[in-house]
């Protein structure tokens, strides 16, 4: 069963098809138990890839260091995108998992440009 609901699930599904591109052009896997929520592979080349990742942070490591440890962990959203904005592997900070899902449809642009002036 996966990690994301399944209402996140549908999110994920329809920004792949309000693109150039639909659902059934992407390898779509979404894992439980991992810290990888979502990945999205570009059948027709697998070099583009987008995962959305869950990963914990332990705070400040300044503040760690000045003040006993108190075992606080946050948990944060992340996206790897290939091919990126502006680099071919990115990474993005999202502020939730809403802002990771929106990160799809700009994915999806990437691939075209890149494809189109490759």
């Amino acid at each position: 069963m996966p990690s994301l609901k399944n209402s996140i699930i549908s999110e994920i599904l329809d920004n792949l098809d309000r693109g150039n591109f639909c659902r059934e052009g992407f390898i779509i896997n979404f894992p439980d138990r991992s810290s990888t929520l979502a990945k999205l592979v570009f059948s027709s080349l697998t070099k583009y890839e987008f995962e959305i990742q869950e990963y914990i942070t332990h705070g400040n490591r300044f503040d760690l260091s000045l003040t006993y440890y108190s075992g606080s962990e946050e948990k944060n959203i992340r996206t790897i995108e290939s091919p990126g904005d502006y680099k071919n592997n990115e990474y993005h900070e999202c502020d939730n998992i809403s802002d990771a899902v929106n990160r799809v449809n700009n994915w999806v642009k990437n691939i075209r440009e890149d494809l189109i002036h490759s």
